[in-house]
């Protein structure tokens, strides 16, 4: 449920990923877009520093000397909460010794731990599949990861509001940053394995919190269509942040309403 809370005004700085900031840039518009209206609700500013650039992510994995998690540090350290639309990204600021890995959010973390917000998609008519990525389930515990033997929950699951159609297995889609790079045939392969999971029982959309494996997974899913597997209705591939601002921007109720942005 979408509940007025009636706090001391925050100040809360999002981070784009690059891959987000480069190749989808419009779905950051609607995740600002998206946040700026729940914080007219919720009494939260929300501001996009325009001088952030790379967490450091790429560098660090490659074993790489960097300093951009302290860059990043210093240019989000005037808010109170940095908030980005990615897990990976807010997973290698929390592991570096900064003042900011204490108060670095995933997009759905914040809006249900932090502001209490849940329901947003409580009405929208759509079967949604859930791809839990590795970062977002095994470092920021989003949901909760198979090999724990711990109840279950899901934070995107309770922002949406509606259930979500789960993977049998959460291993990884594949893409890992580098790895798809350095392991092309494999990443292929893993990603395959998981779409398969994915999409079992037909759902209409897959989404999560990390553009890079959606978009990992839906390029092996157009390249799959084309050799004449998964037919039927096209998957909708779509962050987060997208189906948020179908439904508090444009007002969506469903996937009949219009095609996907």
């Amino acid at each position: 449920m979408l509940e007025e809370k009636s706090l001391k005004k925050i100040k809360v700085g999002v981070h784009l990923p690059c891959y987000l900031r480069e190749i989808r840039p419009q779905i950051g518009k609607m995740g600002v877009a998206v946040l700026r209206k729940l914080g007219e609700k919720y009494n939260f500013s929300v501001e996009v520093p325009r001088e952030q650039t790379c967490c450091g992510q790429p560098f660090i994995n490659s074993g790489l000397p960097t300093d951009l998690p302290q860059q990043t540090s210093k240019i989000f350290q005037k808010f109170d909460y940095l908030v980005s639309f990615g897990s990976s990204c807010v997973s290698t600021l929390r592991r570096e010794p900064i003042e900011v890995a204490v108060k670095s959010y995933e997009l759905s973390q914040f809006l249900v731990e932090k502001m209490g917000i849940t329901g947003i998609l409580s009405d929208f008519e759509a079967k949604i599949a859930l791809h839990n990525s590795c970062h977002s389930l095994r470092h920021l515990r989003v949901g909760t990861p198979s090999e724990l033997n711990l109840p279950f929950f899901n934070l995107v699951e309770k922002l949406l509001g509606i259930p979500v159609e789960l993977p049998e297995r959460d291993e990884c889609c594949g893409f890992g940053g580098v790895y798809s790079l350095k392991e092309g045939e494999l990443s292929y392969a893993m990603g395959l394995r998981k779409l398969e999971d994915l999409l079992r029982n037909s759902p209409e959309i897959v989404t999560g919190v990390d553009l890079s494996c959606l978009l990992h997974l839906e390029g092996i899913y157009l390249k799959e269509r084309e050799k004449g597997n998964f037919p039927g209705k096209q998957v909708h591939f779509l962050h987060l942040a997208q189906l948020l601002y179908w439904r508090l921007i444009e007002g969506k109720r469903g996937i009949a309403d219009d095609k996907a942005q």
